[in-house]
């Protein structure tokens, strides 16, 4: 789509006298203020003068007739009005649609070319003629269409911006407001990203003396772009530069420690600092979410805790009880088959072998005070084997009746790696 700056007409006549001349209309007659610099769109062969968002609701009759159109977030149809998500101006009366195909689109949540709009998510482009009513002037919606993701041209402009600081910098700020604004998560995550970004060229420029500015970053890594690692990077170097200030090495180390950083051996003679996440990673760890907080468990444990999950779904939505036909159950151990529904001793029949290491793990099922014992078996070629037994609350009885199968692994299949 083309677009060019409506003033460009003016050439001929000169630019700086037709700008005096708006100014001078504005004083002499104290309309409205007149942007003299507004973007034309053109479409469907026609030219639409883009309406900045302080001009919305208040046009005036010499506007009557005349191609405008407006850019926002999309909401929804409301009667004969379209809404517009979070607009300074009441978009309801300002943007009005008659019934019709287009209306029809929209009230489905498509674009008049028939694209998906996502409800305070997505960015249109409504174009409209303006026409006169009882309570002042509205656009009379002629068509939508959807633009792209403005986290997609957050990110083709930081590309732009190359190794510039000061447009970078603009760039992020314009991305947080705009997430704080819309409530969106993807910009938030888009203004971290583009604050790393400047971050990380101010960094490449620091001396090997520039410690405060270098301590001053890493703050910055911390609260702005959410990075851990880079803030840990650069406070590493400050404390371990035996060249900085006293006081400000002794704080390096405070910030290492309230990030839980660990001093890793990196050569021979070197040191260095990590997360503490990475830390638990090399050692064979991976983290998983457990009552609301991170903790980092043994990849045997996090398959576990996989298998917990996809069993879970599947008896909440009935699908295949585990022990549906006790007989085949154990005609297939015989075979030497692992399947669903067998107990201990028909998978030790099955495979010919007992677990090389058992781990069981209770856990609570059905938010009832019912308990589940979960337990894996490791199998001496490497696969694994899945039971689970629910408590019984019939008196008498076993807390936990015998536990029947309800997944595997074949040998060979990898362990979860993040």
């Amino acid at each position: 789509m083309r677009t060019e700056q409506s003033w460009a007409v003016s050439v001929r006549t000169g630019v700086l006298g037709f700008q005096v001349a708006c100014a001078a209309l504005a004083l002499v007659v104290g309309a409205p203020k007149l942007v003299c610099a507004q973007e034309v769109v053109t479409h469907g062969g026609q030219k639409w003068t883009e309406l900045p968002e302080d001009r919305w609701g208040k046009l005036g009759t010499r506007d009557f007739g005349k191609n405008f159109c407006v850019t926002g977030r999309w909401s929804q149809v409301q009667g004969s009005g379209l809404v517009l998500y979070r607009s300074k101006a009441d978009t309801k009366r300002f943007l009005r649609i008659t019934p019709g195909p287009l209306k029809d689109n929209l009230t489905a949540g498509l674009d008049a070319a028939g694209k998906k709009l996502l409800r305070k998510r997505s960015l249109v482009r409504v174009f409209g003629k303006a026409s006169p009513s009882g309570s002042g002037t509205y656009l009379g919606v002629k068509y939508v269409e959807k633009l792209p993701d403005e986290e997609d041209s957050f990110q083709e402009k930081l590309k732009a911006a190359g190794d510039d600081v000061q447009a970078i910098a603009a760039l992020a700020k314009d991305c947080a407001e705009r997430a704080k604004r819309y409530d969106d998560p993807a910009l938030v995550s888009m203004a971290q990203k583009i604050n790393r970004r400047e971050l990380q060229v101010r960094a490449k420029s620091l001396g090997p003396d520039d410690h405060v500015a270098r301590f001053d970053l890493a703050k910055r890594f911390r609260a702005q772009a959410k990075d851990d690692a880079s803030a840990i990077a650069l406070y590493s170097v400050v404390y371990e530069e035996g060249k900085a200030p006293a006081a400000l090495r002794k704080e390096a180390m405070e910030a290492l420690l309230s990030l839980r950083a660990v001093r890793v051996r990196q050569g021979q003679s070197s040191w260095g600092w990590v997360t503490y996440g990475e830390f638990k990673r090399s050692e064979g760890y991976l983290p998983r979410k457990e009552d609301g907080r991170i903790v980092y468990v043994r990849r045997e444990y996090a398959e576990l805790l996989e298998v917990v999950e996809e069993e879970t779904r599947r008896q909440a939505a009935k699908i295949d009880p585990p022990r549906q036909n006790p007989f085949k159950a154990g005609q297939d151990a015989k075979t030497g088959k692992i399947v669903r529904g067998q107990t201990y001793p028909e998978v030790r029949a099955a495979a010919r072998a007992f677990p090389k290491v058992v781990y069981h793990k209770v856990l609570p099922w059905g938010g009832s005070g019912t308990r589940a014992l979960w337990t894996q078996w490791i199998m001496p070629d490497g696969g694994r084997v899945y039971f689970l037994s629910i408590e019984s609350d019939e008196k008498g009885a076993e807390a936990f009746p015998p536990s029947e199968v309800i997944g595997r692994r074949p040998a060979g299949t990898p362990w979860p790696e993040n």
